[in-house]
């Protein structure tokens, strides 16, 4: 894990210095700087140790020296990767899946991007052809930000590196403020700078530094489904020892790692799978005083296998900890659990600087309880809508309880839009406005259909649409934002195994029949590790 940061088309050394010291807490091990002042390129990295920590320092040349890299991530099949590129020759001086990705970028160029299972966020010049090449991975794991002035480009991790040039325009986007109203979140291209844009998951980004032109691609769409390729086979038939494979690769680092445990099957299946390499694998749960919120209330004896560390969130804690969020916070984040993710981290890593969780789970096996309240909201359609704005009516009188996700709350969410398309239910129910109230705030007159067009057409199929709103949005632009920012200002790195390609390749080829049901929890999951979750743990 780093910060990468970089200026081009100008010398500043000033400047890149600024930018590393205000995310130093990203990379504290070691910051580092590349400068080619004849063509005015500045690179800089700071690094997080994690895997070959002796020499795995950026920048970084590839093999040919052709290439510099300074990268953000970890590339979890590099060792498979590697394997393959020494067959064709190559050479390699480190243990690092850095030069594993600048030396695969070198040999195959852009598709070197399909072939991760990965997150990164990086920055490649490429001195033959004299062009920096921008990628942010498939989910959008990692966060990268650009501003393109007239004469110069800047990038970096955060927004707030480049907000260390003072000659930037701070003009506010209050169109991408007032999308993020709606959904909570800000998605790419948008920042809260009109002139600071993200990268969007799955994107590369090339400049010419000649002339600073810029050209734009995605390397892989999920809505047009799996990316197989030499390193990504199909193989569903034994995917629970694929998985295992898939954990070990997730596992490698010079630091023993830790995992994150809730009561939730993606948790209990991450976490079983590294209890049984290491029975002394330690796991870490955040407790609440209100217990509706309290995960380990639900812990059962099937929990006992695990090493287990329980705190607790108290007033003290949180208090203290948001003051040091929001004096770090320099992108919007609508995720309110940002608090206690951040609180857990900052206990871990007093015990290890490499975090394992169950995250994407939920997406790629359809948990969410919005994919059963979206069942139940398609069958309703075949009654009348005078009788469903009556239960709509009726429904509003339900008394306001505050306990997490209590049944009157579900029910008022669930009837407050029934008789809206289906396909924009997810993002109505998530949104923290009515639409009604969004008007008011702003004194627009927005329909549904507008607020909603960004999400409602991703897939004919109405589950496998709020599927891929999950994965194009909500993941990477909340949860995901969540979980890198709370992590790195810990400076610790944050894995999340049921993200990786080989799962999203099997989740998004499916059928929604074969791993949806409206009686069975996650049905693909259990049918798939049906020797590794307890059916006391498939509620």
């Amino acid at each position: 894990m780093c910060a990468i940061f970089g200026i081009i088309g100008e010398n500043n050394f000033d400047l890149i210095k600024r930018m590393s010291k205000v995310q130093e807490y990203r990379g504290p091990d070691s910051q580092n700087f590349y400068f080619d002042e004849k063509n005015l390129i500045n690179l800089g990295n700071n690094r997080l140790s994690i895997i070959d920590i002796e020499k795995g320092i950026q920048p970084m040349k590839s093999y040919n020296e052709e290439c510099i890299i300074v990268f953000n991530g970890t590339i979890f099949n590099h060792k498979e990767i590697k394997k393959f590129l020494i067959q064709k020759g190559l050479k390699f001086k480190t243990n690092s899946d850095t030069e594993v990705f600048v030396n695969g970028y070198s040999f195959w160029n852009d598709k070197m991007f399909n072939y991760i299972d990965g997150m990164w966020a990086v920055a490649i010049y490429d001195l033959k052809k004299k062009e920096i090449i921008l990628s942010r991975d498939y989910l959008g794991q990692k966060p990268l930000f650009y501003e393109i002035q007239k004469n110069k480009i800047l990038f970096s991790s955060q927004l707030s590196g480049i907000i260390q040039d003072k000659k930037i325009e701070r003009e506010i986007n209050y169109d991408g403020i007032k999308k993020f109203h709606f959904s909570s979140f800000l998605q790419a291209p948008h920042s809260i700078y009109k002139s600071i844009k993200q990268l969007q998951p799955g994107e590369i980004v090339k400049i010419n530094i000649k002339n600073l032109e810029i050209k734009k691609k995605i390397f892989w769409d999920l809505n047009k489904g799996p990316d197989h390729n030499q390193f990504f086979q199909d193989n569903e038939e034994s995917f629970s020892l694929k998985f295992e494979e898939i954990i070990k690769n997730y596992s490698i680092s010079d630091i023993e790692p830790a995992g994150l445990l809730s009561s939730g099957l993606d948790s209990f299946l991450v976490n079983k799978y590294l209890t049984n390499n290491n029975p002394r694998f330690k796991t870490f749960t955040l407790s609440f005083k209100n217990k509706s919120f309290d995960e380990s209330k639900n812990f059962n004896k099937e929990f006992d296998i695990f090493n287990k560390n329980i705190s607790t969130l108290d007033e003290d804690k949180i208090f203290k900890n948001t003051k040091c969020i929001l004096k770090n916070l320099d992108h919007l984040c609508g995720d309110s659990s940002i608090v206690p993710t951040f609180t857990l981290i900052k206990d871990i890593k007093k015990h290890s600087k490499v975090l394992l969780s169950g995250d994407g789970g939920d997406e790629a096996f359809m948990g969410y309880i919005i994919f059963k309240a979206l069942y139940g909201a398609k069958k309703l359609k075949f009654f009348p809508s005078f009788f469903l704005n009556f239960l709509k009516n009726l429904t509003s009188y339900l008394p306001i309880n505050y306990s997490y996700l209590s049944t009157s709350f579900r029910i008022k969410k669930f009837f407050l839009n029934i008789n809206s398309e289906v396909n924009n239910l997810t993002p109505l129910w998530l949104s923290p406005l009515k639409v009604d109230d969004y008007n008011i705030l702003f004194e627009e007159n927005f329909s549904e259909e507008t607020l909603c067009r960004d999400f409602n057409k991703l897939s004919p199929h109405y589950l496998k649409n709020a599927q891929l709103y999950f994965y194009n949005f909500y993941l990477p632009y909340s949860v995901l934002f969540k979980t890198d920012f709370a992590s790195m200002l810990n400076s610790v790195e944050y894995r999340s195994p049921l993200l990786s390609k080989n799962v999203i390749n099997l989740s998004l080829k499916q059928n929604t029949k074969k791993f949806f049901s409206l009686i069975k929890q996650k049905k693909l999951m259990i049918d798939l590790f049906q020797n590794q979750i307890p059916p006391s743990v498939r509620k």
